[in-house]
C-alpha cells in the first residue's frame, strides 16, 4: 500500500466485526505498527507461492476434480433430462481455490470439510441477507438477535475448521523441505 493513510480509519460494522474476530485482519483493520507486520506475513508468502509453478498446479488439481464433477452430470440421464444446477461445481471450483491457496490441498465433492463449508456458506448468505440489523442500528450489537447467534456460531465452527488444518499441518511440518 503506497498510500497507506488512506486506508486507515474505515468505517466499521458489526458484520466485520464477527468475521475478522475483533478486526483481527489487513483488509478491515486500521493501518498501525501490528496491520503493517501482519500484512508482511501474507505478502511474502503470497510472493513466494506465486513466484514457483504451485498456483498452475494446484489449480489444475482443483480443475481436475471439477471436470470429475462434470464429466458425471454429463453422463447421468437425469441431469440430461432436467439439467443440473451449477453451484455445486463453482462452489467447488471456490472452495477448493481457497483449500489451495491456504492449506495446499483440493476437496473432493464427498468431502466431510467441503460438505461443512458449503452448508456454512449457505447459512451465512440466508442469515445475513442484508447485513446484521446492528451494522445498521447499533444499539443492537449487545442484543443477541438468533441472527447474531447464528452468524457467531458459524463463525466459531469455521475457525475451528481452519484451526484443524493449522494443527494438521504442524503435524507433518518439516523444517528440512523449503516448500513447506
Amino acid at each position: 500500500v503506497r498510500k497507506s493513510n488512506e486506508f486507515a480509519g474505515r468505517p466499521t460494522s458489526y458484520s466485520f466485526e464477527i468475521f475478522t474476530e475483533n478486526f483481527k485482519d489487513i483488509a478491515l483493520s486500521d493501518f498501525t505498527p501490528q496491520w503493517r507486520f501482519l500484512r508482511k506475513i501474507p505478502s511474502a508468502a503470497f510472493r513466494r507461492f506465486a513466484s514457483r509453478d504451485q498456483v498452475g498446479e494446484l489449480s489444475l488439481k482443483s480443475f481436475k476434480v471439477i471436470m470429475k464433477l462434470l464429466d458425471e452430470k454429463v453422463d447421468d440421464s437425469e441431469v440430461q433430462k432436467h439439467g443440473f444446477d451449477p453451484q455445486e461445481a463453482m462452489s467447488l471450483l471456490v472452495f477448493n481455490t481457497a483449500g489451495a491457496l491456504n492449506f495446499n490441498k483440493a476437496y473432493e465433492l464427498d468431502d466431510k470439510v467441503f460438505q461443512e463449508l458449503i452448508s456454512m456458506s449457505q447459512k451465512i448468505e440466508k442469515a445475513m441477507g442484508n447485513g446484521l440489523i446492528a451494522d445498521y442500528i447499533p444499539i443492537f450489537r449487545y442484543i443477541p438477535t438468533p441472527t447474531v447467534r447464528l452468524v457467531k456460531e458459524i463463525m466459531q465452527v469455521f475457525i475451528g475448521i481452519v484451526q484443524d488444518e493449522i494443527d494438521e499441518h504442524k503435524k507433518k511440518f518439516d523444517e528440512n523441505d523449503l516448500k513447506d
